[in-house]
């Protein structure tokens, strides 16, 4: 044979050069799940912006248990990855031939060994890169430049174990001198016995982990996120490989039946574990029961007659801010939340009570929440200026992403095949996070030990928890909350409001644009966390939510109404802001009649807060510092193009609503460039600018990413080239400081 040697006990072995691209092909194609992790690990840690996030938490956390999860999870995975590969090479599989061909021995006998060793490699280069992040530099946290150490050790231990196990156990274990001596099977117990006993312990460790996040959910969590993720990805390795020798000794699709199942049983209905849930206690798998929902709107009033009340009041004037907060998971929740505690701090106490309400989208709904929540506690005098800082560090640098994926690959991922609905869904994981992560920074703020001075009306810490009915939006002053999440069945806005009516019985079809209010759709007594959720059910992370339509539940006939994130029609929340924004003009003091929206008699203000780097300017001064926001064009081709296309008119959506929303303000005439100054005192624009800190999307945040944004709000002053949000800042507190309103 050309090219060829012979080895011990006559095999033969060949150079790499007498592989062809089908031996390699079979080859991969037999061990396509391993190679397929391997890939997937290659894309999240160069280009996942929330995978670089764990990264750097993960060499910054002073949380040892999650360093020490990661590195053994690094090294269980490698090793699954190994032995799986490994096992595969020793079948005889009829339709795969090639397996035992004598030239692809070097292949079968390394190829294992490096996709194991690619595991921990890869683990120490997203380390590597993390500690090179230009915001540890003035870092409170110590970069911790061991880690990657340690996982390059590991790369190391784990190669050296793989390459010299036979000479060390190969007379206890029953192994040749060389992988190509290892006899061929075509049957799993013909496999040595040691191999079967790393397959079934591997199993029983899949069976308990889904027993514990059935029965104690967020247990596993505890690992850490990265830790938990290279732990699933350890069970699908060694069951996706089980099922793909089996596919191929049976001859029958296996991989594809079980795929086509799910698909049918989802297509019935029957599987649906996404339910929105409309009362405490009512969970994702479960029927609603109807003597538990508040049927009742959250306000009974109309937003016109609620406008009128609201603003009434002495003369002069005040300014009546009206918020739109755009999506962007976590990073859009923690700068909403900054931006609007911020002008409560520096107007002490005052900016929400001239704050008529907010207009959200996705993680800005969150940010939204969490400010009328804060506010609620305010007025109760439970939570106090001094608190709202640290109480947002604490909430907002959570781990909201370890708990739901948890369930999504285990529990959810497990519902797919199980014809009935048995488990609590990723959603609702997510929401009780919010829930507890509220709960912890209420109960753990400054002034918690302080002598109550009155009674609180609600319990303040289970805000998130409680129904949204418990923000009290109709008194106080708590800003009313307009959350919009997107209809799948319809692509039509779903606004979730808690009105009545918005102009008055039976006349709301013309004051939202192709939209759905939520009002007999989404009961009062729906957890406000479930609430938020509707708005933020971000692509995948979060399911699509079954929305029961509950005029119909007393009639055992209830119509379902699939919701998922807003951002999918409009991700800037301005839409819906324009539309409050004419309805509530016309019984504003001052802003009816000719002078309008933009008069010196008008005291309607618009705040916008965006938070991705790419949007426009809103005003003459928002630019960011040094950055083009003009974009290259290129061409895409006709498979990239139109699905680009789709994906691109989100964004402009959003591009044409602030546009419009801010024309309102320009008194009829026609604004002459982005940065015509003509509207700066009525319109305002909270933005994030690329800084020294890349900050991701997802649902989990650095201390450096709060950090970061903290920076850019009050870090920059007002003169500095990029302090627009500080000048901001300084003038909407301005505005509030000329006339203080009690509640």
């Amino acid at each position: 044979m050309p090219g060829s040697t012979s080895s011990e006990k006559g095999i033969p072995t060949v150079k790499p050069s007498s592989l062809t691209v089908g031996l390699i092909v079979d080859h991969a194609k037999a061990v396509r799940i391993p190679l397929l992790i391997i890939l997937i690990t290659v894309v999240l840690t160069f280009w996942v912006d929330q995978i670089r996030e764990l990264f750097l938490l993960l060499t910054t956390t002073t949380h040892v248990w999650h360093q020490v999860g990661t590195l053994v999870m690094a090294g269980v995975l490698g090793f699954a990855v190994w032995h799986t590969a490994r096992s595969v090479y020793r079948f005889d599989i009829p339709s795969i031939p090639s397996l035992s061909n004598p030239k692809a021995e070097v292949l079968r006998k390394w190829a294992p060994r490096y996709l194991g060793a690619a595991v921990p490699l890869l683990m120490a280069v997203g380390s590597l890169t993390a500690l090179f992040d230009k915001s540890l530099k003035n870092a409170e946290e110590e970069p911790q430049f061991w880690m990657p150490v340690l996982f390059i050790v590991e790369t190391v231990a784990l190669l050296v174990f793989v390459i010299l196990r036979r000479q060390l156990f190969g007379g206890g274990f029953g192994l040749s001198k060389t992988p190509a001596g290892d006899p061929r099977v075509s049957h799993w117990s013909q496999l040595p016995r040691s191999v079967r006993i790393v397959y079934a312990v591997i199993v029983f460790a899949n069976v308990l982990a889904l027993v514990l996040a059935a029965e104690v959910p967020g247990f596993l969590s505890h690992l850490g996120t990265l830790a938990l993720a290279l732990m699933c990805a350890c069970f699908l390795t060694v069951t996706g490989t089980y099922l793909t020798i089996q596919t191929a000794r049976w001859q029958f699709p296996l991989l594809s039946a079980l795929f086509a199942l799910a698909v049918v049983l989802q297509f019935f209905g029957v599987t649906d574990n996404h339910r929105v849930r409309l009362y405490e206690g009512m969970h994702s798998f479960s029927s609603p029961n109807e003597g538990s929902i508040d049927k009742e709107p959250v306000i009974s009033t109309s937003l016109v007659d609620y406008t009128k009340k609201w603003s009434a009041g002495p003369p002069p004037l005040t300014p009546v801010y009206l918020v739109s907060s755009e999506g962007g998971g976590i990073r859009a929740a923690a700068w909403t939340a900054l931006v609007l505690d911020e002008l409560e701090i520096q107007s002490e106490g005052e900016f929400s009570k001239h704050m008529l309400l907010g207009s959200g989208v996705s993680g800005g709904s969150l940010g939204l929440a969490w400010f009328a929540a804060i506010v609620r506690g305010e007025r109760e005098g439970v939570i106090k200026l001094d608190d709202i800082r640290p109480m947002a560090q604490l909430f907002y640098e959570t781990d909201f992403l370890g708990p739901t994926l948890e369930t999504m690959f285990l529990t959810d991922f497990l519902q797919r095949f199980v014809p009935s609905a048995q488990f609590v869904d990723r959603g609702e994981r997510l929401e009780s996070g919010w829930e507890t992560g509220w709960a912890v920074a209420c109960r753990t703020r400054p002034s918690a030990n302080a002598v109550a001075t009155q009674q609180p009306r609600v319990d303040v810490c289970s805000l998130f928890g409680s129904s949204w009915k418990s923000l009290g939006m109709a008194a106080d002053r708590v800003p009313a909350l307009f959350l919009n999440s997107t209809e799948a069945q319809s692509g039509r806005r779903f606004i979730e409001e808690p009105f009545a009516s918005l102009r008055g019985l039976g006349q709301d079809d013309a004051v939202v644009n192709a939209a759905t209010l939520s009002t007999d759709w989404l009961p009062a007594s729906s957890p406000l966390s479930a609430v938020v959720h509707n708005s933020a059910r971000f692509t995948y992370v979060s399911p699509a939510g079954t929305l029961l339509d509950i005029s119909a539940i007393k009639g055992g006939t209830p119509v379902p109404r699939q919701l998922v994130d807003g951002g999918y029609f409009d991700n800037s929340g301005a839409t819906t802001l324009a539309e409050l924004v004419l309805l509530a003009r016309d019984h504003v003091p001052g802003c009816s009649g000719p002078s309008g929206l933009g008069s010196e008699t008008c005291p309607v203000r618009i705040i916008h807060i965006s938070n991705d780097p790419g949007v426009e300017t809103m005003r003459s001064d928002d630019s960011c510092h040094g950055s083009d926001d003009s974009r290259a064009f290129s061409a895409y081709g006709e498979i990239r193009g139109p699905l680009l296309a789709l994906l691109n008119t989100r964004e402009a959506r959003g591009a044409v609503a602030r546009a419009a929303v801010r024309s309102l303000f320009a008194q009829g005439r026609v604004l002459a460039s982005e940065t015509d100054p003509l509207t700066d005192a009525f319109v305002f624009h909270f933005r994030l600018c690329k800084g020294i800190h890349h900050l991701p999307l997802g649902w989990t945040l650095s201390g450096e990413a709060m950090s970061e944004m903290r920076r850019q709000l009050v870090g920059l002053a007002a003169s500095a080239p990029g302090g627009f949000n500080h000048k901001q800042l300084d003038l909407v507190t301005a505005q509030v400081a000329t006339s203080k309103r009690v509640p």
